[in-house]
């Protein structure tokens, strides 16, 4: 004859067993999407990082005096000094130009090269990730290039201070740039 309190003595052990099969694939279904999510905002904050470079980088070209302007730009400087009147270049696009030089035009299009999206792939393979970041590598340090032959500082500081100071608010994707 059973005992007719065997299923109470089990008891415990039972829900134990249900309790941790229930916990362990619970568990799994959430890391897969914390998983999923981490994996979306890095690849937004890579995207985020190679827009700015490409901005950069066409600013720079756009500011790059035309072979055609040269002359016109000396001529320009006269009447401007004359004047008191910024040149057209200035006038056009806001900015001031730079000069000319093909070491500064190479490293500038080497750098819109880097950077332009036809050129990367935006695929979630392990290849295409590692494209990416050392596409972002090299365009930092081609546009650190570029800020040495111009003499002037391309890049964000009060962004990377902002990024190495400890943040109140809680890092959203949403919440990006200098908005």
């Amino acid at each position: 004859m059973a005992d007719p309190f065997e299923s109470l003595f089990n008891l415990e052990d039972r829900y134990y067993n249900i309790g941790y099969r229930r916990g362990r694939s619970d568990g799994l279904r959430q890391s897969q999407l914390e998983a999923r999510v981490f994996g979306i905002e890095k690849g937004f904050q890579k995207f985020v990082e190679m827009g700015e470079l490409l901005a950069k980088a066409r600013i720079l070209e756009a500011r790059l005096l035309k072979p055609s302007t040269r002359a016109m730009a000396s001529k320009d400087e006269e009447i401007s000094s004359q004047h008191n009147a910024a040149r057209p270049d200035e006038q056009e696009h806001g900015l001031l130009p730079l000069p000319d030089t093909p070491q500064l035009r190479k490293h500038i299009h080497t750098l819109l090269g880097m950077v332009d999206p036809a050129a990367y792939s935006t695929e979630n393979t392990p290849d295409a990730v590692s494209d990416i970041d050392d596409r972002i590598k090299k365009a930092h340090a081609k546009l650190k290039i570029i800020e040495r032959l111009t003499g002037e500082d391309c890049t964000d500081e009060p962004q990377k201070k902002r990024a190495s100071a400890p943040s109140k608010q809680t890092d959203n994707m949403e919440d990006f740039g200098r908005i």
